[in-house]
């Protein structure tokens, strides 16, 4: 089993939805319309062992499958979740 590093005082945002914005020149593009999940906590790494840490992170053990830009950690009911960003348009 393969263990997260959680870095309890990093947040994580989720993209849910892409709004059209307007350049000085008038041209458009797609931005991010995002927000701060809550209770949600980044994971740093994935590692095989643990090692020593600082006292702002944290051990858990997680699927082989979790990756650090994916997932997230959920202090609420002590799970990892994946990040549903909306997709682009």
């Amino acid at each position: 089993m393969a263990k997260a590093l959680i870095a309890k005082n990093e947040r994580v945002r989720r993209i849910n939805s892409w709004v059209t914005a307007t350049n000085e020149d008038g041209s458009t593009f797609k931005q991010p319309d995002e927000d701060y999940i809550d209770g949600a906590y980044r994971i740093a790494q994935i590692s095989e062992t643990e090692f020593e840490v600082h006292s702002d992170l944290f051990w858990v053990e997680c699927n082989s499958s979790v990756t650090e830009h994916q997932y997230y950690y959920d202090s609420n009911d002590s799970t990892i979740k994946l990040i549903n960003n909306a997709t682009p348009e």
